[in-house]
């Protein structure tokens, strides 16, 4: 497996990797497949990701760690090239149709960023951090790598520049007015001036915490508030 991640450089990308090599793995040793890797095995392997009513989406991200798998391994003079160049061939499964995905609608959105109590520390902070999420559309990794002095006035609008995200992307991010407002109450009320935003590692407490603060603000913690705070 160390043979894959360690070609992986985003975080994001090494976990869904372990994640869906394990899984496979797993199912081979369940299923019983003493053939070796082969492109007849990660077919079956295919074809019960199918049968289990998966989504297309999911079933090639569940294959793509397994055709590198292929690659490092012939790289490495661990496999047949030819093998692993007919593991690399097996298909992913078509999407058909686009997802109409969910989001929040305004009044629920100001229900989510209203939910934390304003006259608390810990509610100041929740309120900025929320509105950083919702009013920048930022992961909850970008989230957590902001610093105070990350944010910048340009042209007489703070902005977040060159921010690296998903996919070693590069942008730069518009912090409306309101997000503004309440990081200036967040950080007078605490007197820092520099420093991350969160503290570094509390990624599961940020997503759990927005998750309270949805239930608090009379939402349900379903695909609408997920897709509030981002996956980092």
């Amino acid at each position: 497996m160390d043979l894959v991640l360690d070609g992986v450089t985003s975080g994001h990308s090494r976990r869904s990797y372990r994640t869906g090599l394990a899984r496979f793995f797993a199912w081979i040793r369940v299923a019983g497949q003493g053939t070796g890797f082969t492109k007849a095995v990660v077919q079956q392997y295919r074809a019960a990701l199918i049968a289990d009513g998966l989504s297309a989406s999911t079933i090639n991200l569940r294959l793509s760690p397994i055709r590198k798998l292929a690659r490092e391994l012939a790289d490495n003079q661990m496999l047949d090239p030819k093998v692993a160049s007919a593991v690399e061939r097996v298909p992913g499964v078509e999407k058909r149709g686009t997802r109409i995905g969910n989001w929040l609608m305004k009044d629920q959105a100001n229900q989510l960023l209203n939910a934390p109590d304003a006259e608390t520390l810990a509610g100041r902070r929740d309120r900025a951090m929320i509105a950083l999420l919702l009013g920048c559309g930022l992961r909850r990794g970008e989230l957590l790598r902001l610093d105070v002095g990350d944010l910048e006035q340009r042209e007489g609008r703070w902005v977040i520049p060159d921010m690296l995200g998903k996919g070693n992307r590069v942008r730069t991010v518009t912090v409306p007015a309101g997000a503004k407002a309440r990081i200036d109450l967040w950080l007078e009320a605490t007197g820092i001036t520099a420093g991350a935003d969160l503290p570094a590692g509390q990624q599961e407490r940020c997503h759990h915490r927005n998750r309270d603060e949805g239930r608090q603000g009379g939402l349900e913690a379903g695909p609408a508030l997920c897709e509030a705070d981002r996956a980092g």
